[in-house]
């Protein structure tokens, strides 16, 4: 039953669709457009929620009930007082091609739902930092900084798990979580259809933007994780698409202001896509009205200030860098800017997009060129991780290609180019957005995640051109959307590490096999521990930069988790003879001994090893 409360979010958000749908003047897709700022009001109130109940300790059910009833009330009274601006969406006549569209469409995202909803968190950066911050948050009632060993717990920005703590106070598990990403990539096919309508497209390059964001196998596969690219890219997206309005009102800064919010509290990367757009809307705001363009200008970088300074002064206070620590920034960000070292980046990013079984010798062609250059294309400055190039093809959420909708998106551009405003326009801002992309972000073997937000700025573009060769020669843009959509399914269906059908798949494996389907070897190590443990109360956890933690929490429900490392300086390690047992997965195993207190007893079952006090 306690799942129930999951609905107050739900009904909050329904309240706020009939509060922001817009009252008056032509405007394009307004129902959309009301769904896409009611999103950014909700995910805003939910951040700033978690602030506030943050800072008088309130991280409790109580204090989350109490909020979103506030919250429902204001939409229900908002909702209430525009009930008769509200014009409830008529479905539209469409003909078989965008039904087709639409069902396949529709087909892609009910898989990942039915994932979503059957497979607990299993993604591998979700074991590590993702769900482990938001225990610690729940533990300590306040989402200040902790001592971890795990850096990245406190120095990412906490965007997208702050709007799964919701869920996971509300229902006190864990189930709910993935609907934060599908929900997020169902928000990018809507905001992606949308600017297609803005650009100019008829209802089928609407269609067929959404088509090129659902099934792409990066959405499709991250669309039942717990991760945070398709967050960060619905926020992004929701800049531009606000932005495109060209307003100046209220009604355009306040979503502009929270949602640039929302994407610097969730993926900093992201505001690489919302730059340029942001840039445009600016000037040609001056260009009309100087002075009301500076104060609307202020009031998005104000309203976004509210949603990322209290993350920002945290990191500030203990780190001495709103950015973080410098290992941090050093190890992703680009170490050299010299044209031969970004022209290179730009290379690797766009062979580990485009890559497939048929693409082996595009990755040796660069390896060519980048020494015809002079450049090193494994210098850690501009590589970060394993070595260039790494197999990225395989349906896997960690690193999954998307050739077929990268090629789409690219040729949509190159089409735009030669049209006129306001799709030439737009697609200079996309190339604007990629450039700062590949010349801020090293390549990395797990890059085609972050590039989750150009995909979908780019569909748009990509559908215009797919509903020209449709119009056109149908024959042709047929297969390639059946194409598309099928390797959509095929993600979905036997993707990594959720998959409906095959082998290791929803229909084989018990629960804990699902949360385990990354390592499963680990699975006997951690339950072992666990069952070790018995009842002590006080877990002492010890491990390595990328150890999972999160087994601990849900094999240990109810544990005061200590870590016995700490790399925050004004939180330190609890020593390990102030715990009740020691848990530790530090590689190699016998490190672990350096926690163990005299005449504690000492057990390691795998990776895995319990240290106990004697018994009394």
């Amino acid at each position: 039953m306690r799942c129930l409360l999951a609905l107050l979010p739900a009904v909050a958000y329904a309240g706020a669709v009939v509060a922001t749908y817009p009252s008056k003047g032509q405007v394009t897709a307004p129902f959309r457009l009301a769904l896409i700022r009611a999103a950014v009001l909700v995910g805003a109130f939910a951040v700033v929620g978690v602030e506030v109940l943050s800072r008088y300790q309130a991280l409790e059910l109580r204090g989350f009930v109490w909020l979103w009833g506030v919250g429902g009330v204001l939409a229900g009274v908002a909702a209430w007082a525009r009930r008769r601006t509200f014009r409830r969406p008529e479905l539209p006549r469409l003909d078989r091609a965008t039904t087709l569209a639409c069902a396949g469409l529709g087909a892609v995202y009910l898989g990942a739902l039915v994932l979503a909803l059957t497979y607990p968190p299993n993604n591998f950066d979700s074991m590590t930092y993702h769900l482990p911050r938001i225990e610690h948050w729940v533990q300590q009632h306040s989402v200040e900084v902790f001592a971890v060993r795990i850096h990245r717990q406190v120095t990412y920005p906490p965007g997208a798990e702050y709007l799964m703590l919701h869920l996971r106070v509300l229902t006190g598990g864990d189930r709910l979580h993935n609907l934060v990403q599908w929900g997020a990539a169902v928000g990018c096919a809507v905001a992606a259809s949308r600017i297609a309508a803005q650009l100019g497209g008829a209802r089928l390059a609407q269609v067929l933007a959404a088509v090129v964001v659902g099934s792409a196998p990066l959405v499709a596969l991250e669309a039942s994780s717990t991760q945070n690219d398709l967050v960060t890219a619905l926020w992004v997206a929701a800049i531009v698409t606000v932005a495109l309005d060209r307003g100046r009102d209220l009604a355009t800064v306040v979503p502009l202001g929270l949602a640039t919010g929302l994407v610097a509290v969730t993926k900093m990367t992201g505001l690489f896509g919302a730059a340029p757009v942001l840039l445009v809307w600016g000037i040609v705001a001056v260009r009309r009205v100087p002075v009301r363009a500076v104060l609307a200008g202020v009031g998005v970088l104000a309203l976004a200030g509210v949603l990322v300074g209290p993350f920002l002064a945290r990191t500030y206070a203990e780190f001495g860098n709103v950015l973080g620590p410098a290992y941090l920034s050093d190890s992703v960000t680009m170490g050299k800017h010299t044209p031969g070292a970004i022209g290179i980046n730009a290379l690797k990013v766009v062979q580990s997009l485009f890559d497939n079984p048929l693409t082996v010798g595009f990755a040796q062609g660069i390896l060519t060129l980048a020494r015809w250059f002079g450049v090193d294309p494994h210098d850690p400055a501009t590589n970060f991780g394993p070595a260039f190039p790494q197999i990225t093809w395989y349906p896997d959420e960690d690193r999954s290609s998307y050739p077929l909708q990268a090629l789409l998106v690219l040729a949509g551009v190159v089409a735009a180019l030669v049209r006129r405003a306001p799709a030439r326009i737009y697609a200079c801002c996309f190339l604007a957005a990629a450039l700062l992309h590949v010349s801020m972000i090293k390549w990395q073997m797990w890059g085609n995640r972050l590039t989750a937000y150009l995909l979908v700025l780019g569909a748009p573009l990509a559908g215009l051109l797919l509903a020209a060769l449709w119009r056109r020669r149908a024959v042709l843009a047929a297969p390639v959307v059946a194409f598309a959509l099928l390797l959509g399914l095929a993600s979905v269906g036997y993707g990594w590490p959720r998959r409906l059908v095959g082998a290791n798949s929803l229909l084989t494996l018990d629960e804990g096999q699902r949360r385990f389907a990354r390592r499963p070897l680990w699975q006997a190590d951690f339950e072992w521990a666990a069952e070790r443990v018995g009842g002590a109360r006080v877990i002492g956890i010890a491990e390595d930069n990328d150890s999972w933690e999160y087994p601990w929490w849900f094999l240990l429900p109810g544990r005061d988790m200590r870590a016995l490392q700490s790399l925050v300086d004004s939180r330190p390690a609890t020593p390990a003879g102030e715990t009740d047992a020691v848990v530790c997965t530090i590689v190699p195993v016998d490190k672990c001994g350096f926690y163990r207190p005299e005449g504690w007893s000492y057990e390691t079952h795998g990776t895995v090893t319990v240290i106990l006090p004697p018994v009394r």
